[in-house]
């Protein structure tokens, strides 16, 4: 049975005409309540549908990481299994020694040897929780040739491999009933290619970002709905008497739909109103969240747990982006004003395009820290780091990913929330990694190495795979830095085996057919079908 045949496989004509509307254009696009009330519906059928049926094709959430930042101090997992054959290069830290050096190490956690910055919490709206909690449903794919050494290259092959008759982007819109195809949130060389003629919808970067997504649907609708929810109560009563009168049908889905319409009656009765306090709500979340991973103040050990200087020859001189910067201590670069570009909005976003299944196949583009504190003004770290030193590109890293780290883990939650962490799957990836230059004054592009970092409800982590070299090829960049080696005898990982494994974790079409998955998907269960991830 196909993605398409699977979503039109029942009638949800019924429901949508107790509630007053059809299932054509001129309900969405005379008012909002209408397109908002039948993605819910929709959604709602679906994944009822998908479990009394066992057929279940899940939604796409790409982080793109635009500029490739470095990843080994957080989630290119160098040493996962064992140590053995791995050869450091000096810009690879993951912590500071306390001699004013860098060093290279890990921790055990959950089974596999993860960067030291694992061990500390992150923040959430309600507290903090040991970072871990991430990588118990974590798939790492390192060692992939991303076939192209430039970033609109890779970007652009990231979402439509080689050969590709439809776009990773695109693997669940064909069959989508969301009205929203794909949106894609301000991402860089945005790739969408839809074997059934479809288009996906771009969002900038600006305003209530809710709001402006949704303003095409609104052309016939008064202003009071968004601020007054009685003003669509009637709406929202035969909305759940629908929902109860399809309980008490003999409908296959029917017994998961009364056994989750609570949590649909309260999902419809919370999702409508004032759209400015919805957005500011869901955006000041993150905001606070960010906020709270970069203050300094909070001891990571190993990181933020001492002076970060050097008194010697150096004198206490770094490069950021090739400006030189005199400190003496780099955790002095944060001083409570810093900002994560776009990072906040764009979660925000996503949380409530899947949540409402406006689409199910979602874009983000989070940018990186701007406003450091450095002596002579303010500097923005770029991630692309041909002149970072080792010292500050720690630091500066490390945080980062705390904050993503945050946000991630609140956005996970909300799926978990809605019922909808099994079917969702959440990459973190983009371009390539940094190939770590020998004198340790920044990287390069490790095109030959990028990676990515998958999450799903699905997924019993943490597994790493792909083989890396112990000893990279590069002459100029050396050591274990995650050039990609041969896996199962001599096949080389490209971004084709990336493509394949993503749709075969959708539950989707593969997208190129020259490329194998390497994973296996049976039900809610994925199975390597390569080695575990080594040194070469």
């Amino acid at each position: 049975m196909s993605h398409s045949q699977k979503k039109r496989g029942f009638d949800r004509r019924d429901i949508l005409k107790a509630m007053g509307l059809s299932s054509g254009t001129a309900a969405i696009s005379g008012s909002a309540a209408a397109i908002l009330f039948e993605s819910l519906i929709n959604g709602l059928f679906n994944r009822a549908m998908a479990q009394s049926t066992g057929y279940n094709a899940r939604k796409f959430i790409y982080i793109q990481q635009s500029g490739a930042p470095a990843r080994w101090m957080y989630d290119l997992f160098l040493t996962p299994y064992s140590t053995a054959g791995f050869i450091s290069n000096g810009q690879l830290g993951t912590r500071y020694d306390g001699n004013n050096k860098v060093r290279y190490e890990t921790i055990q956690r959950k089974g596999i040897q993860v960067p030291v910055m694992w061990g500390s919490n992150i923040p959430t709206p309600g507290g903090q929780v040991p970072m871990v909690n991430l990588l118990d449903n974590l798939l790492h794919i390192r060692g992939i040739n991303a076939l192209n050494p430039g970033h609109p290259g890779a970007q652009a092959l990231h979402m439509r491999p080689l050969g590709a008759k439809r776009s990773v982007t695109a693997l669940t819109s064909d069959g989508s009933d969301a009205p929203i195809k794909a949106l894609n949130v301000n991402s860089s060389n945005y790739q969408f290619l839809s074997k059934s003629g479809y288009s996906s919808v771009f969002l900038p970067s600006n305003g209530n970002m809710i709001q402006n997504l949704l303003n095409p649907f609104l052309s016939g609708a008064s202003s009071d709905y968004k601020q007054k929810l009685g003003s669509i109560k009637g709406s929202v009563d035969a909305a759940t008497n629908a929902l109860n009168n399809l309980a008490k049908s003999k409908h296959p889905a029917s017994e998961i739909i009364a056994n989750s319409q609570k949590d649909a009656e309260e999902l419809i009765n919370t999702s409508f109103g004032d759209l400015n306090a919805i957005w500011n709500q869901l955006r000041n979340k993150y905001r606070n969240l960010i906020a709270r991973s970069l203050d300094i103040s909070v001891s990571i050990p190993g990181i933020t747990d001492q002076r970060i200087g050097n008194d010697g020859a150096r004198g206490n001189q770094y490069q950021i982006n090739g400006r030189i910067i005199q400190n003496s201590d780099l955790r002095t670069l944060f001083n409570g004003t810093q900002n994560i570009e776009r990072m906040a909005e764009h979660f925000a976003v996503a949380e409530y395009v899947i949540a409402n299944n406006l689409s199910e196949s979602v874009t983000i583009s989070p940018r990186f820290i701007s406003g450091l504190a450095a002596v002579g003004g303010n500097a923005n770290q770029a991630p692309d780091e041909h002149n970072v030193g080792r010292m500050p590109s720690l630091i500066i890293n490390v945080m980062y990913y705390r904050a993503l780290s945050s946000c991630l883990y609140e956005l996970i939650q909300q799926l978990k929330n809605n019922g909808l962490f099994q079917d969702t799957v959440i990459d973190v990836g983009g371009e390539f990694n940094r190939s770590p230059k020998n004198n340790g004054t920044g990287s390069d592009h490790g095109w030959q190495g990028a990676s990515c970092a998958i999450y799903s409800g699905i997924i019993n982590g943490p597994i790493v795979l792909g083989n890396v070299f112990s000893d990279s090829p590069d002459g100029g960049h050396s050591g274990s830095w995650g050039y990609g080696a041969p896996v199962g005898g001599n096949i080389p990982l490209d971004i084709g085996h990336y493509g394949a494994t993503i749709a075969a974790l959708l539950n989707a079409p593969s997208p190129v057919t020259a490329r194998p998955s390497i994973v296996q998907v049976s039900g809610n269960s994925v199975t390597p079908l390569i080695e575990l991830a080594r040194q070469i």
